[in-house]
């Protein structure tokens, strides 16, 4: 069985939203939050440097490579607005070598409501990789802005690996539903078209984070 770390972000997040992940999983060994709050809870903190627009591709491979340095076998990066359900973190656990997994959200309004759920079928969250696959692909893509299209970019070089890497609905990974964007201005439609571009042309990965023009 492997060890398992979590990993998710929250840079300029509201407390209640933090306080409400950490309340929905609570029941998550190693957590690696990276963020800019204080907050008082049961997780490994990791400060969030300052940033003019926020990276979730920086940040999230700030706490990436702080759960391999600790020694984890696995590490599944997930969003500050996820629940993550025992049979997400079992399947993780039991994650044979050279798999990985990405998910299609199931949104819920109501976090004690989970069969209250719909299905998301455009876009593609969390991101569950060996640490030896991670240092394979060298995490995500830094020449991306903002987010958006940062874990597609990850599960094509993956792929491109010879890591095997499907997107999984079940077990079922939820997302509490929020119409109002987090980092607003990190998700304009200009930095989106960029990340598009980013992800066509760049995908050599030689070191952490940096890809070769």
């Amino acid at each position: 069985m492997n060890t398992l770390a979590v990993v998710a972000t929250a840079y300029k997040i509201n407390n209640s939203i933090i306080e409400r992940f950490l309340k929905y999983n609570s029941h998550v060994e190693n957590l690696f939050l990276v963020t800019d709050s204080d907050i008082v809870g049961v997780y490994n903190r990791i400060q969030c440097p300052d940033q003019e627009i926020f990276s979730i591709a920086k940040t999230a491979n700030l706490g990436i490579k702080t759960a391999i340095d600790a020694g984890f076998d696995a590490i599944l990066k997930t969003d500050i607005d996820c629940i993550i359900t025992q049979g997400v973190l079992n399947y993780c656990q039991e994650l044979p070598a050279r798999m990985a997994a990405c998910w299609r959200y199931y949104h819920v309004k109501d976090p004690d409501k989970l069969d209250d759920c719909w299905q998301d079928t455009k876009c593609i969250g969390s991101a569950a990789l060996h640490s030896q696959c991670w240092n394979e692909v060298n995490g995500y893509n830094e020449n991306m802005e903002g987010y958006g299209f940062d874990d597609g970019d990850l599960r094509f070089r993956a792929r491109g690996k010879g890591i095997t890497m499907p997107t999984l609905l079940k077990p079922h990974l939820y997302h509490i539903w929020h119409e109002e964007k987090h980092n607003r201005e990190t998700i304009n439609p200009l930095l989106r078209i960029e990340n598009i571009a980013v992800r066509k042309k760049k995908y050599n990965n030689p070191e952490w984070g940096k890809f070769a023009e």
